[in-house]
């Protein structure tokens, strides 16, 4: 999913409080950080690919890159305080906590 542009601002703003000025990349030491325009899934582990659209845990992601190395930084877009269609924020299951 594409993020629009009011979901890139609150993004932005989020990183902009929680993450020092010089916050380098853990990989390379550089801060050259980009944020990718679009929104992804993590998946729960160990599911088959047709269950893939059944009720199952996934944590929509926005990531941001380093442009030297590559690396990848990713941010729960519920946390961040983003609305993802479909998706909703919860607390985990008593039995998966066990």
């Amino acid at each position: 999913m594409k993020l629009n542009q009011e979901q890139k601002d609150k993004f932005e703003a989020h990183i902009d409080e929680r993450l020092k000025e010089d916050d380098d990349c853990s990989a390379c030491g550089k801060n050259q950080w980009s944020i990718d325009d679009r929104l992804y899934g993590l998946w729960e582990f160990g599911l088959a690919e047709s269950e893939a659209s059944r009720d199952v845990g996934i944590a929509p992601l926005i990531i941001l890159t380093c442009g030297n190395c590559g690396c990848l930084r990713f941010f729960h877009a519920l946390n961040v305080g983003l609305d993802v269609p479909g998706v909703e924020m919860g607390k985990p299951d008593e039995a998966d906590i066990a």
